[in-house]
């Protein structure tokens, strides 16, 4: 809110169109934690709407682990840290917003990480006095390197006010739940000192130390275990370095798409979905569908093996690139399962954080054994999701939606603990069961409850006609954060085939607030 306060303090109106709005959003909300304060002054002092823009593209620019390559690695983690702190960190605010929400979107995460979500008896290091005492909840994480900090950084988090808000302290104390309960949970110190004189002071846990920060007196024994990073620290640092992200290894296919050149060997099919990230970020996973048949394999170690090597890119109208891929995708068939597997398909995912707009999506794939090219070049339409209204994001229509491990990185098909596989065709046969995954946003929370009651219900009818059964499926609901899951699997077997549509409808019974979607399918015969 700082950027307000300032324009108010100044008698400076901000103003209330959505331009405005965006760059208010991005400067407190998108980059709060990552610029610097030039950078905040410098931002508030730009006059057209031009400048702001070219000042955000550069903001990235500086921040590119390696100029040379087109893909901003930085921007993607940063977009990526901020969804898993508010999945993860949310406590009453937004998860971004809180100081285990800081730390993770600042320098991601640690190298090891002690949970005690629910507290309870806890025997203490002794660089902590020793002795077992009763804590509140509380988090240790430990990083073996930050930039800019040094080596071998402990973090404690606390939640000693409930309602999971962990407060980052320095205060080893400050998780001791008997810490003012007279004698109960002496320290190892205390206990001794206690036996000898009679009396015992906790307090002298922290104020009994000199200047340079050593304890003294009673508790010298527990200070002779302290290593520099036990000792209070001033601040952390402001910024941590990102690994480089991989050079193009593929100029080559790089080429094919600047040169405009069209081939057709390879045929596969691209489904593009949405997911909000921030007001301003839209995750857009990109999946590729191709069928095994077409595919060159080789026998090697016992494997039928097949390479395909990809290339994508995403610019926007004016020709600024905004994202650039490349990968090299291994499938490896055992010879039991090869005959069964030429039948179906391989799929493959990219994922991108992009800002609402209208993009154009350029994909060059290439059988590594055969040499033979596929080609693309489609619209890519970003939506904005309003920060004010119950929204849904694009239903993600899957063949599998199964658990997965929780994502630490930008994994293709994981949607938190989920692994979900896009049906990148529009074709289900009545055999099988078509796959929904959906989010909601922006829903309110009763006053009391504190929890939301969404109304959420489906229904399945012929492309081109109105539905006459809808299902109710608010009970599956899963919430995390600011937003709602819904994942589940759906059977086909009533449907004939043709065309269908999946029409969803969602109310909030707090606010009175609708929301509805809609998705196209095929069922084959």
């Amino acid at each position: 809110m700082r950027l307000l306060f300032l324009l108010l303090l100044c008698g400076v109106a901000y103003p209330a169109d959505d331009a405005a709005s965006y760059y208010w959003r991005w400067l407190e909300e998108d980059a709060f934690w990552i610029v610097t304060d030039e950078e905040r002054d410098v931002l508030q002092k730009l006059q057209t709407d031009e400048e702001r823009d070219r000042f955000i593209e550069q903001f990235w620019a500086r921040r590119d682990p390696d100029p040379s390559t087109l893909e901003n690695e930085f921007k993607v983690e940063h977009y990526r840290r901020i969804v898993y702190a508010n999945d993860h960190y949310s406590a009453g605010i937004a998860g971004w917003k809180t100081d285990r929400g800081m730390i993770y979107i600042k320098f991601g995460p640690p190298d090891r990480m002690e949970l005690h979500p629910g507290g309870g008896p806890y025997a203490r290091d002794r660089k902590e006095g020793g002795g077992m005492t009763t804590t509140f909840p509380f988090e240790r994480w430990e990083y073996k390197h930050i930039e800019g900090i040094g080596d071998d950084v402990e973090l404690e988090f606390v939640d000693d006010k409930g309602g999971s808000l962990y407060e980052l302290t320095w205060d080893k104390q400050r998780k001791d739940a008997l810490l003012l309960s007279g004698r109960m949970g002496l320290t190892q110190d205390e206990i001794e000192q206690l036996a000898l004189t009679g009396q015992v002071n906790k307090r002298d846990r922290i104020l009994g130390r000199r200047e340079s920060g050593d304890l003294t007196g009673a508790y010298a024994g527990a200070g002779a275990f302290e290593s520099a990073r036990d000792k209070p620290m001033a601040q952390l640092g402001t910024s941590v370095g990102l690994n480089r992200p991989p050079v193009i290894r593929f100029r080559d296919l790089e080429a094919i798409v600047t040169a405009r050149v069209s081939y057709n060997r390879v045929l596969f099919s691209v489904r593009s979905d949405f997911i909000r990230l921030t007001d301003q970020q839209v995750m857009t996973p990109i999946t590729v569908s191709l069928p095994n048949e077409q595919l060159t394999f080789r026998m090697e170690g016992g494997l039928y093996r097949s390479v395909l090597q990809v290339f994508g890119r995403v610019s926007d109208l004016g020709n600024r690139i905004a994202a650039v891929f490349e990968e090299e995708v291994v499938r490896e068939i055992s010879p039991a399962d090869y005959e069964k597997s030429r039948k179906r398909s391989s799929a493959y995912q990219k994922r991108l954080s992009l800002r609402p707009g209208l993009y154009k999506l350029e994909l060059v794939i290439r059988d590594a054994e055969s040499r033979q090219l596929g080609t693309l070049e489609q619209r890519l339409e970003v939506p904005r999701y309003d920060p004010l209204r119950l929204q849904f994001s694009s239903p993600i229509l899957a063949e599998r939606i199964e658990p997965g491990a929780r994502e630490s990185g930008g994994s293709g098909f994981l949607l938190g603990d989920l692994k979900v596989v896009p049906r990148a065709t529009e074709g289900f046969s009545l055999t099988e069961e078509l796959g929904l995954y959906l989010q909601i946003y922006n829903f309110a929370l009763d006053a009391q409850t504190t929890r939301p009651a969404l109304r959420l219900e489906y229904a399945l009818a012929s492309r081109d006609k109105e539905p006459q059964l809808w299902r109710d499926t608010s009970s599956q609901i899963q919430y995390a954060g600011a937003y709602g899951r819904l994942a589940r699997m759906i059977n086909l077997s009533r449907l004939s085939a043709g065309p269908h549509t999946l029409h969803l409808r969602a109310t909030d019974r707090i606010t009175g607030q609708t929301a509805a979607a809609r998705a196209e399918f095929l069922v084959l015969p």
